[in-house]
């Protein structure tokens, strides 16, 4: 019984660890606009952090 308890703990806890990691979306130079487009390459990895702010994984 002791084995099950704990197995259900460690699998919630981890399951809400997955949850409440940062979302990562891909951004496009063409889905923002060749003009308003600030980075190098053509696509970029964004992650939002606390605050509204979004952190730009990979941006050379």
């Amino acid at each position: 019984m002791m084995k099950k308890s704990i197995l259900a703990f460690l699998l919630l806890t981890s399951s809400a660890a997955a949850l409440a990691a940062p979302q990562v979306i891909t951004v496009s130079r063409f889905e923002v606009g060749k003009d308003k487009w600030a980075f190098n390459r053509e696509e970029v990895m964004l992650t939002c952090r606390p605050g509204n702010a979004l952190y730009v994984i990979n941006p050379r």
